[in-house]
């Protein structure tokens, strides 16, 4: 089973150690794949770590602005973390 298969599997397990494992690899291999970011801002956000979420999904948007993954994951940990919402209530009336 590739790395790209078997991070979402231990995500959904909560097997967040052995998940983290997995993308660390995976970033060793290619520190330059925007999926491989979005994919660790997924474990972590599954994990409660919103922080952490937030560097992987902006590092991913960084290396990929035009994919619909990336911004879908960035979109999720903003949500998460309230960013979202206090953006666009500083936009109301």
């Amino acid at each position: 089973m590739g790395l790209y298969t078997l991070i979402p599997v231990k995500r959904e397990l909560l097997k967040f150690d052995e998940a983290r494992v997995y993308f660390h690899q995976l970033l060793n291999l290619n520190h330059e794949s925007a999926y491989s970011y979005a994919t660790a801002a997924k474990v972590e956000l599954k994990a409660k770590k919103d922080d952490e979420a937030l560097k992987y999904a902006l590092k991913s948007l960084e290396l990929s602005p035009d994919d619909a993954y990336i911004y879908s994951t960035l979109i999720l940990a903003y949500h998460l973390k309230e960013i979202l919402r206090k953006r666009l209530l500083s936009k109301s009336i």
